[in-house]
């Protein structure tokens, strides 16, 4: 998939992590989400060229420091 990738880009991206891949970080209300809450976060992308459809596999992360 490296070639999607030069293709599409995360344009609201919070940083990168050590291996490359952007990465959006949220603080949370209180810092916390309890039970029954939720949130939405929106995810920005941008097509540099046209491409066939590309899919995303979300990884959520909990705690402090860098991904």
């Amino acid at each position: 998939m490296a070639d999607a990738e030069a293709q599409i880009e995360m344009t609201n991206a919070s940083g990168r992590t050590s291996t490359g891949d952007p990465y959006r970080r949220v603080f949370l209300p209180n810092g916390v989400l309890a039970p029954g809450q939720s949130i939405d976060v929106t995810l920005r992308f941008r097509r540099h060229r046209q491409s066939p459809p590309v899919s995303f596999t979300l990884t959520l992360l909990s705690g402090q420091g860098n991904p």
